[in-house]
């Protein structure tokens, strides 16, 4: 549970804070080259103990969030919007507790780092508890990129019997279309486009294939 983490987290962070208080404040540690000394190498080695047992905990449990995001087994083929909003409170829990002790706290986050789990995992979330007239609005565009001819039918608000297949599924004429990634990975131009419009919408941290993933399961 969230409580059980949170403990051993707020340990790791306890000891990183007193440690680098201790690091401010005690300048005789150090010797004249900048370099601590012995004195201070048990409380270096405390430090960053505690840190990579505090960023092994993020990433072991973002990674195991994001597995349920993105579902690379095929275990959740629905995605509900009230278990969509439970879901992004508890990812947003987890992502309080370590953003709270983490390195970057406090700082501006760097956009040259390729996201983490946990920042994919933030995104994936969110993407997936909007509600549905948004879903349906990012769907109905990468519908268009990827079949124009689907916008048609979307710009009238024509989308054919969707009882008949289920309402997490969206119908065009006769035809279940389910977003297929290939259909922009093969063509560059419909790539980019799909990556700028899901960029613009703050899904940047989210692949094209995970982002589809989302969206295809999302009722």
């Amino acid at each position: 549970s969230i409580h059980v983490v949170s403990l051993g987290v707020q340990a790791c962070n306890a000891t990183m804070r007193k440690v680098e208080d201790m690091f401010q404040t005690d300048d005789d540690d150090y010797g004249n080259a900048g370099e601590p000394s012995n004195a201070i190498e048990p409380n270096a080695m405390l430090y960053f103990g505690s840190r990579s047992i505090h960023e092994a905990l993020k990433f072991a449990i973002s990674q195991k969030l994001l597995d349920i995001a993105i579902d690379p087994q095929g275990m959740t083929p629905e995605i509900h919007l009230g278990g969509a909003q439970q879901f992004q409170h508890d990812v947003a829990a987890f992502e309080r507790l370590f953003r709270a002790g983490g390195s970057g706290a406090g700082k501006e986050a760097d956009n040259t780092i390729e996201p983490g789990p946990m920042e994919r995992v933030v995104a994936g979330s969110h993407l997936m508890s909007l509600e549905p007239s948004q879903i349906q609005t990012i769907r109905d565009a990468l519908r268009t990129l990827a079949v124009p001819s689907a916008g048609i039918g979307s710009l009238f608000g024509r989308r054919g019997d969707e009882s008949a297949v289920g309402e997490c599924n969206s119908v065009v004429g006769d035809e279940v279309t389910r977003l297929n990634v290939d259909d922009f990975y093969n063509d560059d131009r419909l790539m980019e486009e799909a990556n700028n419009m899901l960029e613009a919408k703050g899904f940047a941290a989210l692949s094209l294939n995970e982002s589809l993933s989302i969206i295809n399961r999302r009722c």
